[in-house]
């Protein structure tokens, strides 16, 4: 299994992003692929960053009525409370509140990550975004 990290969504929704074309690939192949899903966690990560730039409330609504259609109930993965134990750990450690909480999900379900975090990469398996 693969799980999308926010960057996936940020990339695929800025076309002025380097990793854009593959990013929009890989977010147009969640809702065909078996072996791609995305966390709950990565979709409140994103919403908050969309409030964290001045989104209206307006532009958050028509941003998530687009990617609906891409992002079907079944592809999205929901934390676990085993995984929230090891993301409070990886939080102890310094990881970020984000970073942990897909990190600890990859690591339960043995999946590897599509992102270039580097604290990510540091404690699970990572597919550099630019790659197919």
């Amino acid at each position: 299994m693969k799980l999308l990290d926010t960057l996936v969504i940020v990339g695929a929704l800025n076309p002025d992003d380097a990793h854009h074309k593959k990013a929009s690939v890989y977010l147009d192949r969640l809702g065909k692929s078996a072996e791609i899903a995305i966390p709950d966690s990565t979709l409140i990560e994103f919403d908050l960053l969309m409030k964290a730039r001045n989104y209206t409330e307006a532009e958050r609504e028509i941003t998530w009525l687009e990617l609906s259609p891409k992002m079907p109930l079944g592809k999205v993965v929901p934390m676990s409370s085993t995984a929230l134990t090891t993301a409070s750990a990886l939080q102890a450690e310094g990881m970020g509140y984000f970073d942990s909480l897909v990190t600890a999900l990859a690591v339960e379900l043995r999946a590897i990550v599509i992102t270039d975090d580097k604290a990510i990469a540091a404690k699970a398996e990572t597919t550099r975004l630019p790659f197919l």
